[in-house]
């Protein structure tokens, strides 16, 4: 007998008692060329001799008299089969293939949603209007256009209890649980088996920390771009599957995700954390969500306008700039801290005072970055000297000639220097000021006082969210 902590046991009355019942939960179909059952109920797979043994203290009536309901159903001609396979295609009915899709969960219909609206506005994005509309945007793209997968992961930055996963609890209300993951570490996604992401859209990191970890960047950015990936279930064939995913990340961290030069995999935003603490109010905006807001969020969503909307291009924030400059391979971070301290780490040259520029060979710029280093303690390898002067070269600063036999460059002069590397390392997307506003170098992990190796920090990360 199940000890008094059990949940209630499966009853026989449970299941269907008639072949025609067992039609209306269970499909036939197949998957790596393996006869496979799909409970719809359950929402899962079995294989043909787990779902007769499933099924085995549960008879149906033959003409020889009582039989297991489940290895007769396999047998009866009239069976609910897919022999196309399974598909996971949102907005579509594939001919021959059973669609995991079961729809969005709420009709669109007129209602108020302002109190949602107002949290997105004012604590999502900081009551900053242009970044407010982008996120609507956003958001409307994904549900008009179902069958696409987005391309861009929506980043939250703030303090747990902000707010953050207000927004996803209303996203989760329309596209529905059943096609919703929440995954509180990247290990969920980067590991052998990945069925699970199978049958989703909306797909929420929550506080999982990525930045750093080279070992998982590669599968984040597959994951939030690519259209096609690898899945594979225990005792299942490795097959390739079409994903549809919205992606959402939520974290605490200062880096959060690990967004290189002109990337346009993250949107980020800085979460305002007035409203922490504050029960009233974000009861308040559930009980909006619970009694209609959900569906005329759909409505108003479905019906907006999209036509100066491009799906593909993240705005621009301050917050994204930020996470670039975290994520500077280390010659570009003390470049970076030259021209905001105007002056070299070593050499006695102060930046600020030279109106025309200054020249400065390749050999004496890298020496100086190459005592940065190591005065910081930089975890990894320093940049070697030809690494250095192609950085120099991309930035725009050039050589001008030869000074015993080491290349020469011309730095600009402090403003124009300045502005130089803010649009390389944006791709132009952004000024000095525009770059810098609001960076705190000491939050910079390549720079800390102690730095610790980026893998070691995430499983340090780890531990403390388990």
């Amino acid at each position: 007998m199940p000890n008094k902590y059990s949940g209630q046991s499966d009853r026989p009355s449970d299941y269907p008692s008639t072949l025609e019942e067992m039609n209306d939960r269970f499909i036939y179909t197949e998957q790596g060329g393996r006869p496979t059952i799909y409970d719809t109920v359950d929402r899962r797979f079995m294989r043909t001799e787990t779902f007769k043994s499933h099924l085995s203290n549960i008879n149906v009536i033959t003409a020889n008299g009582p039989r297991p309901i489940g290895a007769q159903w396999l047998k009866w001609p009239m069976r609910t089969s897919y022999r196309g396979g399974v598909v996971f295609a949102p907005g579509r009915t594939p001919a021959g293939k059973f669609n995991l899709w079961e729809g969005l969960s709420v009709e669109p219909a007129k209602g108020s949603c302002k109190l949602f609206l107002n949290h997105l506005r004012e604590i999502i994005c900081g009551g900053d209007e242009a970044s407010y509309n982008y996120l609507l945007d956003h958001f409307a793209w994904g549900l008009q256009n179902l069958e696409k997968k987005q391309q861009v992961a929506i980043v939250m930055r703030g303090k747990e209890g902000a707010g953050k996963g207000t927004v996803i609890d209303w996203l989760e209300a329309i596209y529905g649980a059943q096609h919703t993951i929440r995954l509180s570490s990247p290990e969920h996604v980067a590991g052998r088996f990945s069925d699970h992401l199978a049958r989703v859209n909306l797909l929420f990191f929550d506080e999982a920390f990525w930045a750093g970890k080279v070992s998982l960047t590669g599968r984040l950015k597959t994951i939030i771009t690519e259209g096609r990936m690898s899945s594979e279930g225990k005792g299942k064939d490795v097959e390739m599957i079409d994903t549809f995913f919205r992606t959402f990340i939520a974290s605490n961290e200062e880096w959060a995700v690990p967004a290189a030069i002109g990337s346009r995999r993250f949107t980020v935003f800085d979460v305002a954390s007035t409203m922490i603490g504050n029960k009233a109010y974000f009861d308040a905006i559930a009980e909006e969500r619970r009694n209609g807001g959900a569906a005329a969020l759909l409505h108003m969503l479905q019906r907006r306008d999209l036509s100066n909307f491009n799906e593909r291009l993240p705005i621009s924030t301050a917050a994204l700039h930020h996470q670039v400059l975290h994520g500077l391979p280390t010659q570009k971070t003390y470049l970076l801290e030259v021209l905001i301290n105007m002056e070299f780490h070593a050499k006695p040259e102060r930046l600020e005072s030279k109106s025309k520029g200054m020249d400065i060979t390749t050999k004496e710029f890298h020496s100086d970055y190459l005592q940065w280093f190591a005065d910081n303690r930089v975890y990894g390898s320093s940049a070697t000297s030809r690494q250095f002067g192609k950085m120099l070269a991309d930035i725009g600063v050039l050589r001008v000639g030869k000074k015993d036999r080491a290349h020469v460059r011309r730095l600009p002069p402090l403003p124009e220097f300045r502005e130089l590397f803010a649009a390389h390392v944006t791709k132009g997307t952004a000024t000095w000021d525009d770059l810098v506003t609001g960076w705190d170098p000491s939050t910079d992990p390549t720079t800390s006082d102690k730095v610790i190796p980026f893998d070691k920090a995430a499983k340090d990360q780890k531990g403390k969210m388990t």
